[in-house]
């Protein structure tokens, strides 16, 4: 924008102001559809099955949430397929009981992919990946800010645990 002006005495001024739009941005699900894997498998816990679009999940033995064993430090994880500008990760735990299930876990981001056989404590001092630790019990929705470019995020378990979530 510019503005000029002319006084009475014949003086003129200007002034110049760049205005910048930005562009606006929806969340989209990138995970949607995408290849998953997980530790283990319990059930009809498919990994896939929090990728397929429904945030209702109940139990392993209705296939509507991804389900792990019993084991130490479970993980599920999902390959975007291209590196992508990730502001947040939304969670949807499952909708019946045990949901106290999912809790004290991390979110690791990165645009290589997770190496086989890593332990959580090589992810979590791998200065590498993004990664941000959600501390007590989950709701039946989570939105965590992750603000980073990745293209594999893995969600692990602290501790001995089982890991479901319906998407």
């Amino acid at each position: 924008i510019t503005y000029a002006y002319t006084d009475s005495n014949g003086c003129i001024g200007q002034e110049n102001i760049d205005i910048i739009v930005n562009k606006c941005t929806t969340s989209e699900n990138l995970a949607l559809n995408k290849p998953t894997n997980q530790s283990s498998t319990y059930g009809n816990g498919d990994p896939n099955l929090a990728v397929d679009g429904n945030m209702q999940g109940e139990s392993p033995w209705t296939p509507d949430l991804q389900h792990t064993m019993a084991e130490e430090n479970p993980w599920w994880q999902v390959d975007l397929g291209a590196t992508a500008s990730i502001q947040e990760v939304v969670i949807f735990n499952r909708t019946s009981e045990q949901q106290q299930r999912l809790n004290n876990f991390y979110i690791f981001a990165s645009q290589n992919p997770f190496p086989i056989n890593v332990t959580l404590q090589q992810l979590v001092d791998d200065v590498s990946i993004q990664k941000i630790f959600f501390q007590g019990v989950a709701g039946i929705q989570e939105s965590l800010q992750l603000n980073t470019q990745a293209r594999y995020i893995r969600i692990q378990i602290l501790g001995t645990a089982t890991l479901h979530m319906a998407e």
